[in-house]
């Protein structure tokens, strides 16, 4: 795979389709692909707020022969997903996908002053006011799922804590990352209240940036510069009763669920796992997906007090596996819906991470999104 980011900024002082060409022209040319034989493009083309339509991007880099082209939603890697069932199924030799996000006015209330930041109104529910519109929906979603975890399971927001300090820990030794200030267990319980018990850094942070890669087969990978990462396995679910990003399942049933068929999908099991990436949105989404992971509904907050470290302010899942090691959506910041799992896992299995980098990481599970949106995948070194 070739990756490739653009900056991940609060303000990066240019419009989101300069993001997305930067980040696309970044993955071709560490793919050591030639640009005129990039034949697919598939984007994230979320419902939520303006994104980049494929032809935009198609244009911006002067690809000359796109065969064919997709659009996803999110989570990230339902676009990877897609770019790689596209090369597989013949329709294109190499796949450029990738995502970016702009701080629009409908996610950031300093945004709302920005004349910049605002959207045409039929691209969004600029006020706020459809259930699925973030943070109007997702947010609320999000807190009662936290307070039903916490009522039925006995979680405690020093449990979610360590989610947050983790990867804040684990962020500041990336420089893609804006939020990279350490933090501690008490800065996350002195944090301004959202919505009780879910709290600021309990939520990702809209931010402008973008992210891509190039997937192509194994066998023209073996021809191309960088050690290979291969595909292992993708896998979605459905909750029982779909009400999309509103169904309050606090027990996980869609990660589950979804996981099960990941795993059914590999010789591997999560005792293989060397780097664990759940999304992380918001702190309980990462909770219930290492439910689904490791444990089962409700023993999460056992499984984090045992794997955290007080001198290294960071989580050892078993004593061994890494949490996201990129610092997560939580700190690297809401652009990367995911997709900063799948840049930090390619560098990783590569051996490119530098100072972040895990010894003998071989294999790596990434989830994507909650509920009713949810695409995982398990990548490995070639």
């Amino acid at each position: 795979m070739g990756i490739g980011w653009s900056e991940l900024a609060r303000d990066s002082g240019v419009g989101p389709g300069s993001l997305v060409a930067r980040a696309a022209r970044a993955a071709v040319l560490d793919s050591g692909v030639a640009r005129d034989a990039i034949d697919g493009v598939v984007g994230v083309y979320g419902t939520d707020s303006p994104t980049l339509w494929p032809g935009y991007v198609v244009d911006a880099l002067g690809l000359p022969d796109v065969r064919w082209w997709d659009t996803a939603q999110p989570p990230s890697v339902t676009a990877l997903s897609t770019a790689a069932n596209a090369v597989l199924t013949g329709n294109c030799d190499y796949a450029l996908c990738y995502h970016g996000k702009y701080r629009w006015a409908n996610t950031s209330v300093v945004g709302r002053g920005d004349p910049l930041r605002q959207a045409p109104a039929h691209e969004f529910d600029p006020g706020l006011d459809h259930a699925l519109v973030e943070h109007g929906g997702s947010m609320l979603w999000a807190a009662r799922v936290m307070r039903e975890h916490m009522v039925r399971h006995g979680s405690t927001r020093e449990d979610f804590a360590r989610i947050a300090v983790n990867n804040r820990t684990n962020a500041a030794r990336n420089p893609r990352a804006v939020f990279r200030t350490p933090m501690t267990v008490e800065d996350y319980l002195a944090a301004p209240m959202i919505d009780d018990p879910m709290c600021l850094l309990d939520m990702d942070a809209p931010i402008d940036g973008a992210l891509a890669v190039v997937v192509t087969t194994e066998r023209r990978a073996r021809d191309l510069p960088h050690p290979s990462v291969l595909v292992e396995a993708f896998a979605s679910a459905l909750p029982e009763r779909n009400d999309g990003l509103l169904w309050p399942e606090a027990d996980g049933l869609a990660a589950r669920r979804a996981v099960g068929n990941l795993f059914a999908r590999s010789d591997l099991t999560p005792a293989d796992i060397d780097l664990a990436y759940p999304y992380d949105g918001f702190s309980i989404l990462a909770m219930l997906w290492l439910e689904a992971l490791y444990t089962g509904p409700g023993e999460g907050p056992a499984l984090l007090r045992e794997s955290w470290s007080d001198d290294e302010q960071r989580l050892r899942l078993h004593g061994r596996v890494p949490v996201c090691t990129h610092g997560g959506n939580l700190s690297e910041g809401r652009a990367t819906q995911g997709f900063g799992s799948v840049i930090e896992a390619v560098q990783q299995l590569r051996g490119d991470a530098g100072e972040r980098q895990v010894d003998a990481a071989r294999t790596a599970v990434i989830t994507g999104g909650m509920a009713g949106t949810n695409r995982s995948t398990i990548l490995v070194t070639g």
